[in-house]
């Protein structure tokens, strides 16, 4: 228990959000996957009800995870922020100086489905 814990919640627009999940994450969870696998026992079946095709139902479940996320963290606590905002909310969200290095971009749609490739 950590109760002087930061937490930084990274949101995007919703659509958006839906149209990456669907090709990457939720991609793995096809109908050849174990269904006993945390993808389909937990992702597929309980957070989204195995609705993933539901675009609608599925960027409600975000949303309604990201408020809960916000209403049980005190906003000193709490940095809502979009990855595409870079260094400077973080940094001063932490306490600490921008690096001089560019803020990194990883794990793109190509880079996802290569990790799953293997």
């Amino acid at each position: 228990y950590f109760p002087d814990a930061k937490l930084i919640l990274t949101v995007r627009n919703p659509e958006d959000w839906y149209r990456s999940a669907r090709v990457t994450i939720f991609n793995t969870m096809g109908e050849t996957a174990d269904p006993q696998s945390f993808g389909r026992a937990v992702i597929e079946t309980k957070i989204f009800g195995g609705r993933l095709d539901d675009e609608t139902h599925a960027i409600e479940v975000l949303e309604a995870h990201n408020a809960e996320v916000i209403s049980a963290f005190p906003p000193s606590r709490l940095l809502v922020c979009k990855v595409a905002d870079g260094w400077p909310n973080l940094c001063a969200f932490l306490g600490v100086p921008i690096p001089a290095e560019p803020f990194p971009h990883s794990n793109t749609t190509t880079e996802f489905r290569n990790r799953f490739a293997k």
